[in-house]
């Protein structure tokens, strides 16, 4: 069976070979492959990149990046692994994640973008999709969270059966798996719980004496296990632990501390470990010493028993104050010991005010703080020693135990340079108080290193030597940029934020009139993709970072005449700033030149011309004479603008053209002369000295002259 002849009948194997070669190529061309395009993130300043960084989990390959609990921001990168490939590219909406930037094509080829994905905990798998002509394409997203968990070598003193809770700071805590119940052990039972930045570990050990326990952490959604494989296991917490015997049990409560009100007889419900020897309907009392003769710190009434939660349901009275760090507590039946214990019993919490210092200076309430700053923070109100005060986000803010009181408590602490949050809320025994730190950007005018001029052929940073004093410059100029460094602005851990500039620029004549005065105001130049805060500036207000002065002036810089001045001020804004004074810089640039070209008409009178070959004497006195040269004068070096005495010219002698004598002789020379002004160097009209050689057309001599006459300049 013969094959299907899609070719007219006259079309030879030639052009039937090159139609079928040319549709092939422009089907290859239109069809286009995932693997053809390679997806990078950016995350500060790290890098991941497909296939490199790929992993797969199940039956799905996923580009896995390393993030943390507050990153959402991240930069995508696409590239063409066929040069020859030129498919558009734009990122798709999804529900995985919000398009801050669309894709734009870079000058290395690649196409870049910025997305914010969704929360880590509802979304730890995101999806990105990507527009590629006709089709699109889906990347699996799996950004591992590592949390760390700070530990140290200290022994932790308990008695046995003594529930004891240590903590420890972390990072990236939302990816640990915690259980607000205890994990029972041969040797000790465990809890693990989570909050403002701390691990809380509470042990309850069961055997006597000395030894280090271990406890295996768990994350929530899988991390790299170092070996191009996922794993939930992250870290094993090792504590020491010095268990102690005491002839009395020790009982533990469900609360550390209860609250006392010297004008208040009201009773708090408190649950406790379970002992035969709690009867219901019997009253204990709590004294603070062993032997008889304590004082009696509070009533214990058991109200009841529950069997299945081996708890007993109290209410306790206090009578007086307590500290943990007083002392145990010992629970007595009439005067016999019991159990010991041991709780805080303080006047309830309140938080009465707030102040800040920065740099040793006085108390202020304002509570307005800025990234990277170190600060101290003082708490004024009631029962504040011995409960737990703490501030979001902050897991290391450090507790002034010295100067702490029940009135007042000091904190120091650095606010973090990369801090997401607007806020820094404080917590009273892990609830959230009225009170809150507002964190804002940081408004200090930086120096002008950041800002750069280009007049010429390069850029020149604005707080370059060279322009403490006016620059001469005897080249065009076709433009004058401003251009802004963002990246200089926010550099390591020194602050500026965004930066407020007004430009003015001046333009003055060679007789120093102002002829222009231009103001480009409300600039505004946010801090760069180097900067720690990178992410969190606002920047719908940012301008370019170049700045074309001829956009702006009327008189292009590309017109200007010699010697003209253009005068550049650069400021900061000072409204934008509270109580700081901005910086300013002048800049004088003068458009000079070497020499200055013209063309003079002159009537020389009284030449003395001689021919050569004439022999001796000086020459014959010649009448009013016309010149027309084209004159070259250099400028005076030490005087700028100013023209020195003598210059040279080339041109036209009319001898006696204006000499109405019959005897008089006239011809027409070509001439070199030099002219010395001893007056009025500038002036339009005056009375120059000449000197030179020529060569007279009509009689055809050279000839050399002397003598003055009458010029004037156009």
């Amino acid at each position: 069976m013969s094959g299907m002849n899609y070719f007219p009948a006259n079309f030879s194997f030639k052009r039937k070979f090159l139609l079928t070669l040319a549709v092939l190529t422009i089907s290859l061309a239109f069809c286009q492959h995932k693997t053809d395009l390679s997806l990078t993130i950016k995350c500060d300043s790290l890098k991941f990149t497909d296939p490199i960084n790929t992993i797969k989990d199940g039956d799905s390959t996923y580009l896995c990046f390393t993030s943390n609990e507050e990153q959402s921001v991240i930069n995508v990168f696409f590239k063409w692994n066929n040069f020859q490939t030129t498919a558009p590219l734009s990122l798709l909406p999804s529900d995985h994640y919000t398009i801050i930037d669309s894709l734009k094509k870079n000058t290395d080829g690649q196409y870049g973008g910025k997305i914010r994905l969704n929360d880590f905990l509802t979304d730890p798998r995101p999806v990105l999709s990507v527009k590629v002509g006709s089709s699109h394409f889906n990347y699996n997203l799996l950004p591992v969270v590592l949390p760390v968990i700070t530990t140290d070598k200290k022994t932790i003193e308990v008695f046995q059966e003594e529930q004891k809770t240590i903590e420890f700071p972390e990072t990236n805590g939302v990816n640990i798996k915690t259980e607000n119940s205890f994990i029972p052990g041969k040797d000790f039972d465990y809890k693990l719980t989570n909050y403002l930045n701390l691990l809380a570990v509470t042990i309850k050990p069961h055997t006597i004496g000395a030894r280090q326990i271990t406890i295996p952490l768990k994350s929530n959604f899988p991390v790299l296990d170092g070996k191009g494989g996922l794993t939930n296991t992250i870290q094993i917490i090792s504590i020491n632990i010095n268990v102690r015997q005491f002839k009395f049990s020790y009982i533990n409560f469900d609360k550390n501390t209860i609250f006392y009100s010297p004008d208040s007889k009201a009773s708090q419900q408190i649950s406790l470990d379970y002992n035969p020897l709690f009867e219901q309907a019997k009253s204990f009392r709590i004294e603070d010493q062993q032997n008889s003769g304590g004082e009696l710190i509070a009533e214990l009434f058991v109200e009841s028993i529950i069997d299945n939660t081996k708890k007993v349901v109290c209410r306790i009275k206090p009578f007086a104050f307590h500290k943990v760090s007083d002392g145990f507590l010992y629970i007595k039946d009439s005067e016999k010991n019991r159990f010991i214990c041991n709780l805080n019993i303080s006047e309830k919490p309140k938080i009465e005010k707030v102040s800040i210092r920065k740099n040793g200076d006085d108390w202020d309430e304002t509570l307005t703080v800025h990234p990277g700053e170190q600060i101290e923070v003082r708490i004024q109100g009631k029962g504040l020693e011995t409960n737990k005060i703490q501030f979001d986000g902050i897991p290391d803010a450090k507790r002034d135990t010295i100067k702490s009181s029940d009135e007042f408590v000091y904190f120091r602490f650095k606010v973090p340079v990369a801090i997401a949050g607007k806020h820094i809320s404080l917590f009273l025994d892990r609830k959230e108080t009225a009170y809150q730190l507002s964190v804002k950007d940081y408004k200090k005018p930086a120096q002008f290193d950041f800002v750069s001029i280009n007049y010429g052929k390069s850029n020149i940073a604005l707080t370059d030597m060279r322009f403490n004093k006016p620059l001469f410059y005897d080249s065009a100029v076709k433009d004058i940029n401003i251009t802004f460094n963002p990246n200089r602005i926010d550099v390591n851990d020194k602050l500026y934020g965004k930066q407020y500039i007004n430009i003015e620029v001046k333009i003055l004549n060679k007789d120093n009139d102002l002829i222009e005065d231009e103001k480009i105001e409300n600039l505004v130049v946010c801090p760069g993709e180097q900067s720690p805060r990178k992410g969190h500036y606002d920047v719908s207000d940012c301008n370019e970072p170049l700045i074309s002065l001829n956009d702006y002036l009327d008189h292009k810089t590309y017109k200007l005449p010699e010697f003209t001045q253009i005068i550049i001020i650069v400021s900061h804004d000072e409204s934008k700033y509270d109580d700081t004074k901005g910086y300013k810089r002048k800049i004088k640039l003068i458009l000079s030149r070497k020499y200055n070209y013209d063309l003079q008409l002159s009537f020389p009178t009284g030449l003395l011309v001689k021919n050569f070959g004439d022999g001796g004497g000086i020459g014959n006195l010649s009448g009013i004479s016309a010149s027309v040269l084209f004159n070259i004068t250099p400028y005076d070096d030490k005087h700028p603008g100013q023209l020195r005495p003598f210059s040279l010219g080339a041109g036209f002698l009319a001898l006696n053209a204006l000499n109405l004598s019959s005897t008089a002789t006239s011809d027409l020379g070509i001439v070199v002369m030099g002219t010395i002004q001893p007056f009025r160097k500038n002036a339009k009209f005056s009375v120059p000295i000449y000197f030179g050689y020529g060569y007279f057309v009509k009689s055809s001599k050279f000839f050399e002259i002397l003598g003055p006459g009458l010029q004037f300049n156009f």
